[in-house]
C-alpha cells in the first residue's frame, strides 16, 4: 500500500530510528480513516436499501404469519427475500408464485421464514460491515462469503424440516434464475452455490431415509471441498453444516 516514493526512500528512512514509526504510524491512520469512512458508507447503504425494500401496507398482498409478514408483489419477475427488523417481512412475487405450486411456495415461504427466525439479517449486515473495515486483507470478502453460504444452507434444512428436502430441492431448481437481492435481504438465491445446496438437501434426505453413517461421510466429503475452497473461512462453513446436520 505504500507510495512508489516512499519505497525509494525507504533505506535512508530505515537508517532514521524515529522516521520509521513515524511512517508507519501514517500509514496505520490512513488505513483507519479509510476504513472508516467505507463502514459509513456501507452502513448508510444498508439503512437506504432496508427502507427500499420494506413493502408498505398498501402494495401487493398482506398476510399475518408467526413472527413475520406475508407479502405478494405485483410483479412479473421472480422474486423471493426476507427482511428483518422490528416487523420482519417475508416477501414474494406472483411471478414466482406462479412458476410454483402449492408445495413449492410452501418451501420458499419455509426457506425465507428460516432466515426470519433466524435472525440472519444481522449476520448479513455484520458481513457487509466487515467487508468494509477490513478492506485490505486479501481474504476477507471469501471469509464473509462462506458466511452468506453458511446461512443459506442452515434456512434450506431448517425448510427440508418442515416441508420435506425434496419439495425444496424442486422449488430451487424452478426458481434457479432468481435475482439476488441486496444485502440487507436473505434471498432465496442467496450466496451458496445450487449445487452444494441440492447435494445437502438430498444428504438430509438420506439420513432420514437410510441413517446417519452414509449421510456423515457425504457431509465430511462436502466439508473437504468447502474447505479447499475458501480456506479459513470454509472451516466455519464445514462445522456449520455439520452442526445442523446432526441436530446439534
Amino acid at each position: 500500500m505504500l507510495p512508489s516514493s516512499a519505497l525509494v526512500a525507504w533505506p535512508r528512512l530505515a537508517s532514521d530510528a524515529g522516521a520509521v514509526p513515524q511512517l508507519v504510524g501514517l500509514v496505520a491512520g490512513c488505513v483507519l480513516l479509510m476504513s472508516v469512512g467505507a463502514v459509513g458508507v456501507v452502513v448508510a447503504r444498508l439503512r437506504c436499501e432496508q427502507r427500499v425494500l420494506r413493502v408498505g401496507a398498501r402494495i401487493g398482498e398482506h398476510w399475518d404469519r408467526v413472527g413475520f409478514e406475508l407479502v405478494v408483489l405485483p410483479v412479473a419477475a421472480p422474486l423471493a427475500y426476507s427482511l428483518g427488523g422490528r416487523r420482519p417481512q417475508v416477501v414474494l412475487s406472483a411471478g414466482l408464485c406462479d412458476l410454483l405450486d402449492r408445495d413449492g411456495q410452501a418451501a420458499v415461504i419455509a426457506h425465507e421464514a428460516a432466515h426470519v427466525y433466524g435472525r440472519h439479517d444481522r449476520w448479513l449486515r455484520l458481513a457487509s460491515v466487515a467487508d468494509a473495515a477490513v478492506w485490505f486483507v486479501p481474504w476477507m470478502k471469501s471469509a464473509t462469503g462462506v458466511v452468506r453460504s453458511s446461512l443459506e444452507q442452515w434456512a434450506d434444512l431448517e425448510a427440508a424440516r418442515e416441508v420435506g428436502s425434496e419439495r425444496l430441492r424442486e422449488a430451487l431448481l424452478a426458481v434457479v434464475g432468481i435475482r439476488p437481492s441486496p444485502s440487507p435481504a436473505a434471498s432465496l438465491s442467496g450466496a451458496a452455490a445450487l449445487g452444494e445446496r441440492l447435494a445437502l438437501l438430498e444428504s438430509f434426505g438420506q439420513r432420514h431415509n437410510q441413517g446417519g453413517l452414509r449421510l456423515a461421510a457425504t457431509t465430511i466429503g462436502s466439508a473437504e471441498r468447502v474447505a479447499a475452497l475458501a480456506g479459513a473461512g470454509g472451516i466455519f462453513a464445514a462445522l456449520a453444516a455439520l452442526e445442523r446436520l446432526c441436530g446439534g
